[in-house]
């Protein structure tokens, strides 16, 4: 199996005891991995988290394992809205259980690709309460509940607890109130190639003809292959689900993202 955190936390003395706390509670062998997002005080951390669980899910395709997500400020719209952070869900992709934040734009793309179209909605009182067992939660529910960092003292416990023993209470909610995010950037990887959320059935475009684009035209070709040295275009990329694909813009020999000086969270199709 494996367990995964994407998380936008930055800070290694925390993701460290996170990661630990999950593979401690666990009584079997995994791989572990973490995504760091961007700050969690923008809404960048929620559209990286967005794309980085779709291209998870991609990479498990259903195989045994947890992924946990947090994206989870406490400032601005969240201050009002929530007592002490977003609410916690979970739902299921065969047999890869996904436990996450469900506020903003984090389960945008896993609905736009279709591939749930419901999450439970966790209960925390009532699971911190009365339903972790005792190998699972180690000091008092009410620390538990009032954490200031729930993705170590409550995410890891409920994420093991779920892989391992099933169901909690929760609520099934809809994604059609998740946020739409069809038309932005929302990863720049170490290349600068600038992942967005469009897919080829978004755009209808035949190859070689230019796009028009808040960057100015750019050229969409079919691979990075097809696209000469110094040429910025729009290309199908690596990441997405399945058989679906997101666009990247990419310039050949070089870096997209200083070439049209672009940002995560950027619109890209005017």
């Amino acid at each position: 199996m494996f367990i995964t955190a994407i998380t936008d936390c930055q800070d290694d003395n925390a993701i460290n005891r996170m990661m630990t706390r999950a593979l401690s509670l666990l009584d079997t062998g995994t791989f572990s991995g973490v995504t760091r997002l961007t700050s969690g005080l923008n809404r960048r951390a929620e559209l990286e988290a967005a794309g980085n669980l779709v291209d998870i899910l991609d990479a498990s395709e259903g195989r045994p394992g947890i992924v946990m997500g947090n994206v989870a400020p406490r400032n601005g719209d969240a201050h009002d809205r929530w007592d002490n952070g977003t609410p916690f869900g979970y739902f299921r992709y065969r047999e890869t259980l996904v436990v996450t934040t469900i506020d903003g734009a984090m389960l945008s793309l896993v609905k736009k690709l279709g591939i749930v179209d419901t999450i439970n909605s966790i209960d925390m009182e009532k699971v911190v309460t009365d339903e972790l067992d005792h190998t699972t939660i180690s000091y008092a529910p009410g620390k538990i509940l009032g954490s200031q960092f729930r993705s170590f003292d409550f995410l890891p416990r409920v994420a093991v607890h779920l892989y391992q023993h099933g169901d909690v209470t929760s609520i099934p909610k809809s994604l059609e109130g998740v946020p739409d995010v069809n038309n932005v950037i929302w990863w720049i990887d170490s290349f600068g190639n600038c992942k967005t959320t469009l897919t080829p059935e978004d755009i209808q475009h035949r190859p070689d003809e230019p796009i028009e684009t808040e960057f100015g035209p750019i050229g969409y070709r079919y691979s990075l292959k097809s696209v000469p040295d110094g040429e910025t275009a729009l290309i199908v990329g690596s990441s997405g689900f399945k058989e679906t694909r997101f666009l990247e813009i990419a310039t050949q020999g070089g870096n997209a993202a200083k070439e049209i000086s672009a940002n995560v969270g950027d619109s890209v199709l005017l």
